[in-house]
């Protein structure tokens, strides 16, 4: 639609690529993250990374019944999965989320900082920087072993 991700002018491109401050609802620190620590080198990886992309077709124009996103093999099995008579609930995350338990909690059931650590986070109360700070990790430290965690690659 646009030759340029900076001229389509309901993107947040221009933003996250630091060539504009953002609006205080957009946060692009986590995203940024996965680039770099520095702020400066996030934002030219971050445009490095957008304009490698120009060009390459859309996955989603690989959709199939405009909803379903994978192998015709994939598809037919989900869909086996689904229930056709039930109901669509929309559930608020906060609804869906066990009470909120104390960082120590985690580090009395899961013995070895790393691991109680990852499960901190999976419990999806906690933000980096508070995991950071009880476990004296860096951020990077602690996206690593939840990566590792989440893809079985878990060395103790």
């Amino acid at each position: 639609m646009v030759r340029n991700p900076q001229d389509w002018p309901w993107s947040s491109y221009r933003s996250t690529a630091g060539m504009t401050p953002g609006h205080e609802c957009l946060t692009t620190d986590w995203l940024l993250l996965q680039f770099s620590q520095s702020r400066m080198d996030t934002y030219l990886q971050y445009r490095k990374f957008v304009s490698e992309g120009a060009g390459i077709p859309s996955p989603l124009s690989e959709l199939k019944n405009q909803v379903s996103l994978g192998s015709k093999q994939f598809v037919e099995d989900a869909l086996d999965k689904l229930d056709p008579n039930g109901k669509i609930r929309e559930v608020p995350r906060v609804q869906v989320l066990v009470a909120k338990r104390p960082l120590e909690h985690f580090d009395n059931i899961y013995i070895g900082g790393d691991l109680a650590m990852v499960m901190a986070y999976l419990s999806g109360h906690y933000t980096l920087e508070e995991r950071g700070a009880h476990y004296g990790k860096g951020r990077i430290t602690i996206s690593r072993r939840v990566k590792a965690y989440e893809l079985g690659k878990w060395e103790t």
